[in-house]
């Protein structure tokens, strides 16, 4: 089960976001983070899709200008991406890889016989967080020694407690740039409207933290 927590920084997203964004990444751009605008206020700590017309029209203005919105205000965004460079500098040297991932996309649902819902990540694209100003902004970019993959613990997860075989989250469609997440959302969808899963659901997140494959199931 995946939690938000203070190693975690939950990007404003809205359906199509997570493609886009993949796609930029994957084509070698370089997205600069932001802090919540003024305006959001009322979306502090979101962590979910936001389908507000005129919130999603702002964040595709703003993914055009290569800007990405996170759910921080702008003292516990320093903090917080500080402390995130920080970790995973200190993750590079223990393991020798990068631990850090943004990812995009979390499958939600209740298990058999349990009364709260757990979240579980769908696709882990690898990304450096590049801070600049004096740790006071912060660039994201992908990491090109590692690859992106999908939450194999997931689907192991939902084979044996479930009996949901995801064959297509193994293998992940490729479109023009990397992954074609949107079609990955739509899959998953799919299938479990094929099944007629009751309490299940894609969420068309973007997270950024650090996730070990064998817990994230």
């Amino acid at each position: 089960n995946f939690r938000f927590g203070p190693s975690t920084v939950p990007l404003l997203s809205s359906s199509g976001l997570p493609n886009a964004i993949e796609d930029l990444l994957q084509a070698g751009q370089t997205l600069k983070l932001t802090p919540m605008a003024d305006e959001l206020a009322s979306f502090k700590g979101w962590r979910g899709t936001i389908d507000r017309p005129e919130i999603k029209s702002l964040l595709e203005e703003q993914l055009a200008a290569r800007l990405v919105m996170t759910n921080l205000r702008k003292e516990p965004f320093e903090k917080n991406l500080r402390t995130m460079v920080s970790s995973a500098k200190s993750v590079k040297e223990e393991t020798g890889s990068n631990g850090l991932f943004l990812a995009l996309g979390v499958l939600a649902w209740t298990p058999s016989g349990k009364e709260v819902e757990v979240t579980s990540p769908l696709i882990l694209v690898p990304v450096n967080l590049v801070p600049k100003n004096r740790g006071k902004e912060f660039d994201l970019e992908i990491d090109e020694s590692s690859a992106v993959t999908p939450n194999f613990s997931l689907v192991e997860k939902l084979k044996t407690e479930e009996g949901i075989e995801l064959d297509g989250l193994v293998d992940l469609a490729a479109d023009e740039f990397g992954i074609d997440v949107d079609g990955t959302f739509e899959y998953v969808r799919t299938e479990i409207k094929k099944r007629d899963l009751k309490g299940f659901r894609v969420d068309e997140t973007a997270v950024l933290g650090f996730f070990n494959f064998s817990s994230y199931g």
